[in-house]
């Protein structure tokens, strides 16, 4: 089987993304520019909703905070509010993430091609990312570290190779002409087969952490395109399964 070639860069940068940040004197510095127009967003949002006065934080995590993004990284702001001050936490949390989910799914704002993501996080919550930085205040809350992973590569490889001649021939199963028994059988093969990839990816992540296997080869399939193509399949076949001509 002929490999595929993965560059280490793919799940471990050198610097951080250069849109955002900028070195000084050794330091990297988020763009002012950048948080000026964030923060712009935050305010006309908070205003929206009414959330205001009980945001105490607006912090940036994720990939976008470390040396782990790609293409697909969105930038997550994180809003952080005392959901005891406000009400009984439980309904002030379905609250407030369905103001989130509202706004995520009306705009459609993107940073050099990343989506913008806001979420709200209560402030006793604890946060296990290795970037955390404070839009509001300007400053890193925790700075990430150069170290890259030891990664076998050729492990990555075989798994993503195998997975992505699966897909293919999904693919090519999928522009023929079926009945809806054979639509129903595509639909529910090409549906166990995302739930095991995205299951892989969970497990390994629980495990192993963010550069676990199952992680880094979900990694590289959604940069070919290949889980776009399986997640089309998906609702391709469903569709077809259930439609009367």
């Amino acid at each position: 089987m002929k490999l595929i070639k993965i560059s280490k860069e793919l799940f471990y940068k050198k610097k951080l993304h250069p849109f955002f940040w900028k070195k000084n004197g050794g330091e990297f510095e988020f763009k002012e520019d950048v948080r000026k127009r964030i923060l712009e967003i935050i305010d006309n949002f908070s205003n929206e909703t009414e959330t205001k006065d009980h945001i105490e934080d607006i912090q940036l995590t994720g990939s976008i905070a470390n040396f782990t993004y790609t293409k697909y990284s969105d930038v997550d702001v994180h809003l952080l509010v005392n959901f005891e001050k406000i009400g009984e936490e439980e309904l002030v949390k379905r609250a407030l993430d369905g103001e989130c989910w509202t706004w995520n799914h009306k705009h459609e704002v993107k940073f050099k091609g990343h989506d913008f993501e806001i979420y709200f996080q209560d402030v006793d919550e604890p946060h296990v990312s290795s970037g955390l930085y404070s839009l509001k205040n300007g400053s890193w809350l925790k700075k990430p570290k150069y170290d890259p992973p030891d990664i076998d590569h050729r492990d990555v490889e075989r798994k993503v190779k195998r997975y992505s001649n699966v897909i293919s021939e999904l693919k090519r199963i999928s522009k023929k002409e079926l009945d809806e028994e054979r639509f129903k059988k595509l639909n529910k093969y090409s549906h166990a087969l995302l739930d095991k990839i995205k299951k892989y990816r969970k497990d390994s992540i629980k495990v192993e952490g963010e550069f676990g296997i199952g992680n880094l080869v979900f990694k590289k399939l959604r940069q070919d395109g290949d889980i776009e193509v399986l997640m089309d399949i998906v609702n391709c076949s469903y569709d077809e399964a259930f439609s009367i001509d």
